[in-house]
């Protein structure tokens, strides 16, 4: 949402194996993570769902890839969900889900 208010804000690349350590990934609750997700998908949703075509336009700066539209950022983040997804089944086995 960044790039909606503000001009061309700085949006730092993270590592996320680090967060996956140090927040203790592992130790969270399935059916709790699984509600998270869906819950930031529908309120993002919705307020996608207001903007005008030039809002699709507006960018940031990304630290690793450079200039990205709110489309593309938009493209990118639904594409990541497909990586957690072997994450998820492995959890899943791991709980006996």
């Amino acid at each position: 949402m960044a790039v909606l208010a503000e001009d061309n804000p700085a949006m730092p690349g993270r590592d996320e194996q680090k967060f996956a350590v140090r927040l203790n990934y592992h130790d969270r609750n399935l059916d709790e993570q699984l509600e998270l997700i869906e819950l930031c998908r529908r309120h993002a949703a919705a307020h996608f769902r207001k903007l005008k075509e030039q809002d699709w336009r507006r960018t940031g700066i990304h630290s690793e890839v450079g200039p990205l539209t709110l489309l593309q950022l938009l493209e990118r983040v639904t594409g990541h969900i497909e990586h957690h997804l072997p994450f998820i089944d492995e959890k899943r086995r791991a709980l006996a889900v």
